[in-house]
């Protein structure tokens, strides 16, 4: 079996979106761990993957995309 075609999905859901503004983001959603002192997280990101192979049978999988899951979706 052989891949026809691989499809990323970048998924991002920030959060000033859904508290209405940057500044009524809770510090744990931006920083929930010291990890995140000099970058905050900006929202929840991931990117879909669907793979397809010539036969027509798909797959699907993820991949963890910070700090925006654009960038994990450039890189399938």
């Amino acid at each position: 079996m052989h891949i026809k075609r691989i499809t990323a999905y970048p998924l991002n859901a920030t959060w000033k979106k859904y508290f209405g503004g940057a500044n009524n983001v809770p510090k744990n959603f931006s920083s929930p761990s010291s990890n995140f002192l000099y970058m905050p997280r900006l929202g929840q990101h991931t990117t879909l993957v669907e793979i397809e192979a010539e036969n027509g049978v798909k797959g699907y999988g993820e991949c963890f995309g910070l700090p925006n899951a654009l960038y994990s979706s450039a890189y399938v």
